[in-house]
């Protein structure tokens, strides 16, 4: 079980291409969505040090749900268990179609959800991977 995220190119309008896979293992869902330049570093900064406590919960989307906007979404939902802070990550991830004769992605809609079992220490290293992708570093953070 597992989630990358794999960062694309800019459109020089502050929008970078991002494709996000999220599988288990049986199933495996992605979304290609359209993202600030920003969101990245964002993302990094409101999951650092997660787990925090034991009812910690951190939710964050990429993109949106209306097909009108933008290809597709990602939505994250970090949280805790129990007392002793175990964790799981929900992870729902949604294409849209583009308009009929582009080729970007399929031509009917596509959603999947995930629970994906965490461990502190995956956060951390997808953080700095995170912020490595935002700095240029590196084109992909998962774990």
């Amino acid at each position: 079980m597992g989630m990358t995220i794999r960062a694309g190119t800019a459109d020089g309008d502050g929008l970078v291409g991002v494709e996000i896979r999220v599988w288990s293992d049986r199933y495996t869902g992605s979304a290609f969505l359209w993202s600030t330049d920003t969101a990245l570093r964002d993302f990094a900064s409101s999951i650092a040090g997660f787990p925090a406590r034991a009812a910690d919960r951190r939710p964050f989307a990429f993109g949106s749900r209306d097909p009108g906007v933008v290809p597709g979404y990602c939505g994250l939902h970090f949280r805790t268990t129990d007392s002793a802070a175990h964790a799981v990550v929900d992870v729902v991830v949604e294409d849209h179609p583009y308009p009929p004769g582009d080729s970007r992605c399929g031509t009917s809609p596509a959603k999947a959800e995930f629970s994906i079992p965490v461990e502190a220490s995956d956060i951390d290293r997808f953080v700095a991977a995170l912020h490595a992708m935002a700095e240029g570093r590196a084109d992909e953070a998962g774990w």
